[in-house]
């Protein structure tokens, strides 16, 4: 009897970042009829952010996966015993750049992915499943029952999401650029012209300082108190978006079921010498805004 392909997928980062990463080598193990195992050794980093697929329901296998060198590999070994080790030859796939990446197409067998695979492309085949898999309803609290209250009796409740945090630090924003409130009067003035009962939800890491950089714009609803999961789950009740240039609140508006949602992400993903390297022309779904 042969054995089923095992899919190994290093899981790195922030929860968006997880979930592409996740939902890639599962859509992978899914096509070869295979079984998916994590590496997680990323989160042994003493900086590393947590690791939060569990708070999905998700379970895994580990995997190991011993460096290149034959020392590495002996090291490892002895180390384990010989167990928790991912296969001593595997087909490696390490994410060339930014767009999607065809050959994890012609992937067979035991292998092994390492990237952030940030695009639906990757898991276009099973969309159902990672939807459900990752439904936030499940953060639903007695916390967020008064404002699902009031997004349901909304006729267009936007969620516009504001990312600060670590975008602030010069290091981080050599890469991230942080979205003025430019971007976000654009994308207001847009929805406004289709929606003119529009009511806007803003979500933020700061919460206060968001609130300040839109204060030019006629009331809106601050969400503060609640934790990250409990937010994600409010913002995909919204019906329609704003998004920052985050995986966060990529997947509060993919993962919305709202029928002829309306999103509106950033072109400036990245600081422009980023985009040069790192093209985001797979990264958004094709009926998504681009502003």
């Amino acid at each position: 009897m042969s054995r089923r392909p095992r899919v190994g997928v290093r899981v790195t980062a922030g929860l968006g970042n997880q979930i592409f990463q996740y939902a890639a080598g599962l859509a992978v193990a899914r096509r070869l009829g295979g079984t998916l195992e994590l590496d997680t050794s990323y989160y042994r980093k003493p900086q590393a952010r947590p690791l939060d697929l569990a708070r999905f329901g998700v379970t895994w296998q580990e995997c190991h996966v011993p460096g290149r060198s034959g020392l590495a590999r002996a090291i490892s070994r002895l180390l384990t015993g010989g167990r928790n080790r991912f296969f001593s030859t595997r087909a490696e796939l390490r994410e060339r750049g930014f767009p999607y990446d065809e050959r994890i197409r012609s992937v067979r067998g035991d292998c092994y992915l390492d990237g952030y695979f940030q695009s639906p492309r990757y898991f276009a085949d099973i969309e159902d499943e990672i939807r459900t898999r990752f439904d936030p309803a499940r953060f639903a609290s007695p916390g967020t029952a008064a404002l699902e209250r009031a997004l349901a009796a909304e006729p267009a409740p936007v969620a516009v999401h504001l990312r600060r945090g670590d975008y602030a630090d010069p290091a981080v924003g050599k890469k991230h650029t942080l979205l003025g409130p430019a971007y976000y009067d654009r994308a207001r003035a847009l929805l406004d012209g289709r929606f003119p009962r529009a009511t806007y939800y803003l979500f933020s890491d700061e919460p206060e300082r968001a609130r300040a950089d839109l204060a030019h714009w006629p009331p809106v609803t601050v969400v503060a108190g609640l934790d990250r999961f409990e937010e994600l789950h409010l913002m995909a009740r919204c019906r329609h978006f704003i998004i920052a240039n985050s995986s966060y609140s990529w997947w509060a508006a993919y993962l919305a079921a709202a029928p002829e949602k309306v999103v509106i992400a950033p072109r400036q993903w990245f600081t422009p010498p980023y985009l040069r390297e790192l093209p985001t022309v797979d990264l958004f779904p094709e009926d998504w805004i681009l502003v």
